[in-house]
């Protein structure tokens, strides 16, 4: 939920898991677990870091199976958050696109501008996720390559991504909006709080939501075309208890609205999506 001292989400934590491959699902969990790191990992710096920092763990995620499906899975998830200098694997300040490669491009006390490629924590689809999917075909992973920018305040965070896909997985162009409120009730625990818009050109739309001429031959389902737009709107909720120096416990969730034409595409069963997600780190 923010670069400083969240719990990230859970996202989304999403989102769409598969059930075909596995190893798509190992895939996501990562994407899913970065959120949740991140403020953990972030909490005590000021700054472009000088040399590692290492913050890794383990937790336990439930999702949908898809982008707009009402069926779950539990499946285990990694946290990791590595940086090198301005190098780093892990958080990207956005619930959609939370986990990559990237470097911190300018970072002080208040500001991160960066640029990294990743992976999506929605936006892949397979048709053995649900019978309504058949003779659509699988949607791949997207490798999205993009720019962030956060601020970060005492209490607050505003924070903005926008990325593109450069596979061939047709996902578009995504931009994110969010912003947190955070506060310590007592010295250990954190918690954050806030709202997000999430919106997709229509490349992005189509793929994921669309029904074309041919999938609706092999399908049975009616054609629908997708365009851009807002595609959701989500609220975020976090929590960190910090044991010691270096480990700490976490607790995620967030709450999804899917919008405008991904809202009614016939092959969402639910429009609300909730993720949730716990789980255990240690910083080195």
């Amino acid at each position: 939920m923010n670069s400083n001292e969240t719990i990230r989400k859970v996202p989304n934590v999403e989102t769409a898991m598969r059930a075909r491959p596995e190893r798509h699902l190992r895939i996501r969990h990562v994407a899913c677990a970065a959120l949740f790191v991140t403020g953990a990992a972030h909490a005590q710096s000021t700054g472009v870091r000088s040399g590692w920092d290492a913050t890794l763990g383990a937790g336990v995620a439930i999702a949908p199976r898809y982008p707009g499906s009402d069926a779950r899975r539990v499946s285990p998830v990694p946290l990791i958050d590595v940086h090198y200098g301005p190098w780093f694997i892990g958080n990207i300040p956005s619930f959609a696109n939370p986990f990559g490669l990237g470097i911190d491009l300018y970072r002080n006390g208040n500001w991160r501008l960066g640029l990294a490629a990743s992976s999506a924590l929605r936006g892949t689809r397979d048709e053995s996720d649900d019978a309504r999917l058949a003779g659509l075909g699988d949607v791949g992973r997207p490798l999205r390559l993009g720019a962030f920018g956060a601020y970060s305040a005492r209490c607050f965070e505003v924070r903005g991504y926008v990325g593109t896909d450069a596979s061939r997985s047709r996902q578009g162009t995504i931009a994110t909006l969010e912003s947190e409120l955070r506060w310590q009730p007592v010295d250990r625990l954190t918690l954050t709080t806030g709202p997000g818009l999430m919106w997709t050109n229509g490349r992005y739309a189509q793929t994921l939501y669309g029904i074309d001429a041919a999938q609706s031959a092999r399908s049975g389902l009616p054609a629908y075309h997708a365009g851009a737009g807002l595609g959701a709107a989500y609220w975020l909720a976090g929590a960190r208890w910090r044991i010691d120096n270096h480990w700490q416990l976490m607790a995620s969730a967030a709450i999804e609205r899917l919008a405008g034409d991904a809202r009614d595409s016939p092959i969402v069963r639910k429009s609300v999506q909730t993720y949730f997600m716990v789980g255990t780190a240690y910083r080195f």
